[in-house]
């Protein structure tokens, strides 16, 4: 037999092709098959068989693994109110992750950063990222649905086990592929401000809100409190018609009546104007009649400034009524002096009993010769009861 070496390579190597080897019965040399050698490793010889372990599988003298590889991942997160909500799948973690121990202040925006949640408020809230990476159990990615759609952070990879992030009571989420970020809104509620004029009037009862509960930053409840205006109070002044003389021309030298006096119209100024404080029972009816509505008791006061010419006379003021038959209820008269002055003051006052129904007048005459009443004179006619 030829040295080994000089023999060349088979390039076609077959089970059926033959080795030369020794019997270790009898030690004769002997030619052996690839296939009878082979089958010796799976226990189809005399030779040391060899088994599978666990988790090992050997068929046709194939070895394989018969071991599955669990998945664990986040099925989904959901914002509710105040806490985050995992939902795992595996391993993965299930469960509550509750915010309510950071500050009650507004947060501007939360970004799903990888496997960071990365807040940004203002007003002392919570500004800083939570990491998320001991929540995902497996091999989880994280990404979004919204409107139905995947959208992916991640290029090429398996949607399976996908955190699905959904709003969640008066939360808005905004996603924005291009900058690959979430931003979730706090939803506000807008109201319109309305003005009105309402008129109140004594007795009157009207609502106002006297304070608010908030929970989150919404109005849950109010409390409103009731006000009634307080009833219309009888006034502390009297009803006075304080009566403006406008007579113009001298008074006549005439025998009673006389004439009549007139009186500016109603007005809120005195010095041009008659004046009627707190009307009731009063009216002046025309520039010289006052009315009476009601019986009442009344002080007349006469304020007038006569100019006699210089000369010695006599002036007198009437008070009559001029329902039916004239009746003349009461009068003054004044003797004027030949003085320096020829303008004079005169005053005077009485009580009458004037009746509901009856028209009342003024009158004034002289008895020696014509007179003036100089502008600036007044009656007043004040209501005692």
């Amino acid at each position: 037999m030829a040295r080994i070496e000089i023999y060349g390579n088979d390039s076609n190597v077959t089970l059926d092709d033959k080795i030369i080897g020794t019997d270790a019965l009898d030690n004769s040399t002997k030619n052996f098959t690839v296939g009878d050698i082979l089958a010796l490793g799976s226990g189809g010889g005399t030779g040391i068989p060899y088994t599978a372990g666990t988790g090992i599988d050997i068929t046709n003298n194939v070895i394989s693994s018969t071991v599955v590889a669990s998945v664990d991942y986040t099925d989904s997160v959901t914002f509710n109110g105040q806490d985050l909500v995992f939902t795992g799948i595996g391993n993965s973690f299930s469960g509550v992750v509750s915010l309510s121990s950071l500050p009650n202040a507004a947060v501007t925006s939360v970004v799903l950063n990888g496997t960071d949640l990365d807040f940004t408020g203002y007003g002392g809230a919570f500004n800083g990222s939570i990491d998320l990476s001991s929540l995902q159990g497996g091999t989880s990615s994280f990404g979004a649905i919204f409107n139905g759609a995947l959208t992916s952070w991640v290029d090429g990879i398996d949607t399976t086990g996908f955190v699905k992030l959904e709003g969640g009571n008066k939360i808005d989420l905004v996603f924005d592929n291009a900058d690959k970020q979430i931003t979730i809104n706090h939803q506000q509620i807008n109201t319109a401000t309305t003005v009105g004029a309402v008129t109140l009037n004594h007795g009157d009862s009207f609502q106002v809100i006297a304070g608010i509960t908030a929970d989150d930053g919404h109005i849950v409840s109010n409390i409103k409190r009731t006000y009634t205006l307080p009833q219309a109070q009888a006034s502390s002044s009297p009803e006075a018609l304080i009566l403006r003389v406008s007579n113009a021309n001298p008074i006549a030298i005439t025998s009673a009546p006389g004439t009549d006096l007139t009186f500016a119209q109603q007005g809120s100024l005195v010095k041009t104007s008659s004046v009627h404080i707190n009307p009731s029972d009063l009216i002046l009816a025309s520039a010289s009649d006052i009315e009476i509505t009601a019986d009442c008791t009344v002080k007349v006061s006469l304020g007038a400034y006569i100019d006699n010419g210089g000369q010695s006379g006599q002036i007198t003021f009437q008070v009559y009524e001029t329902s039916g038959t004239s009746t003349i209820v009461g009068e003054a008269s004044f003797e004027l002096s030949n003085q320096a002055v020829t303008v004079i003051p005169t005053t005077f006052f009485s009580f009458f009993d004037f009746q509901a129904g009856e028209t009342y007048k003024f009158t004034a005459y002289s008895t020696q010769h014509a007179m003036t009443i100089v502008p600036g004179s007044f009656i007043q006619i004040e209501v005692l009861k």
